[in-house]
């Protein structure tokens, strides 16, 4: 969004995961797709883009320095209190990110963006519901933690890994408490047969199976003024 010439753009998370030496090699990589046309812009303006990363290259200062040159403010804080003004942002976007959040986290956060979101805002998040750890176990399915109680899944997750099991009627769910409204969502789920498969834990039982089958959602919403 910085390249294709967004005013600012603000990225908030609680940990300081931007590290120089990533920053500079992930500028060189968009540098090098670039000009090699293999990448464009969706919003075009390659030649400009190429010569904001040149310049950045030429004199990489540190990770402050080089963020507000690009456009991008940092915010080291949780979401759920910021402290930015009442209708001042455009757009909110997040990829594989909600479904580590717990849920009335979750809902707070959503209400702050609320707060926070111009009247003819969008939000998008593509949301994944899928069992992690099938991404190192290909011998389980997308749906295999739903075995597990809240209980015993607490041996599994953990704060670096946490995964809420959120499904999505829960996202929809929190999306409406929170002030948004769904204008747009593409949803997709595995076989019936595989989720079949799995004997699940008392806390899912009661979810439409056309619930449970989805893994991966793509939502996209404006907030509501009633």
């Amino acid at each position: 969004m910085a390249l294709c010439g967004a005013r600012e753009v603000i990225s908030v998370d609680p940990q300081p995961l931007v590290d120089r030496e990533q920053l500079i090699a992930v500028l060189e990589l968009y540098q090098r797709h670039l000009e090699s046309k293999s990448v464009a812009l969706p919003c075009g303006g390659t030649d400009q883009a190429l010569d904001r990363i040149a310049a950045l290259l030429a004199r990489p200062g540190s990770v402050g320095d080089m963020m507000a040159r690009l456009g991008v403010r940092l915010l080291v804080t949780d979401a759920r209190s910021l402290d930015l003004p009442d209708r001042s942002i455009d757009f909110f976007v997040s990829n594989n990110t909600l479904e580590h959040i717990p849920g009335d986290v979750l809902l707070d956060i959503l209400r702050e963006f609320h707060r926070l979101a111009r009247d003819d805002a969008v939000m998008s998040h593509l949301i994944n519901m899928a069992d992690h750890y099938r991404s190192v176990d290909t011998s389980i399915s997308v749906y295999n933690f739903l075995r597990f109680s809240e209980r015993r899944w607490k041996k599994f997750n953990n704060a670096l890994h946490y995964q809420n099991r959120l499904r999505v009627s829960d996202f929809r769910r929190i999306h409406a408490e929170a002030g948004w409204e769904l204008v747009g969502e593409d949803s997709h789920g595995g076989p019936v047969e595989v989720l079949r498969s799995v004997s699940l834990a008392p806390e899912f039982r009661h979810y439409k199976e056309e619930d449970l089958l989805v893994y991966r959602s793509w939502m996209i919403s404006r907030p509501s003024r009633s």
